[in-house]
């Protein structure tokens, strides 16, 4: 998390300020949600252990059907994202290349400015 927030800082350098004034929250949210995660995995694989192998693919298939309509919560407001999304691009800096070279580490390539 850190080195990709580090990552980001070099294309939207507004993101460090923000970072400075929410301190850890951002890590306590990632942390929080890896372990809901790891959680329902196991406890998924923990039913998949101890059901019938004929029983798999249905709750393979109601399994993913129920993380889907999760997903649609998080992903379904559009216009939250867009409107975050046209916040960020305000303070974006340089072309798509040089945000691409900046992300994959390779500083040296991109011009100063």
């Amino acid at each position: 998390v850190e080195e990709m927030q580090d990552n980001l800082t070099h294309i939207w350098p507004r993101l460090r300020w923000i970072l400075r004034r929410t301190g850890q929250v951002d890590n306590y949210l990632v942390d929080f949600s890896m372990e809901i995660a790891r959680n329902g995995a196991w406890a998924f694989a923990q039913q998949l252990a101890a059901s019938p192998e004929e029983d798999w693919p249905a709750l393979i298939t109601a399994r993913d059907e129920r993380v889907s309509r999760t997903a649609q919560i998080i992903i379904g407001r559009r216009w939250v994202q867009r409107a975050g999304l046209g916040l960020i691009r305000l303070g974006e800096r340089g072309s798509v290349a040089d945000k691409m070279t900046k992300l994959t580490g390779n500083y040296s390539r991109v011009p100063a400015g």
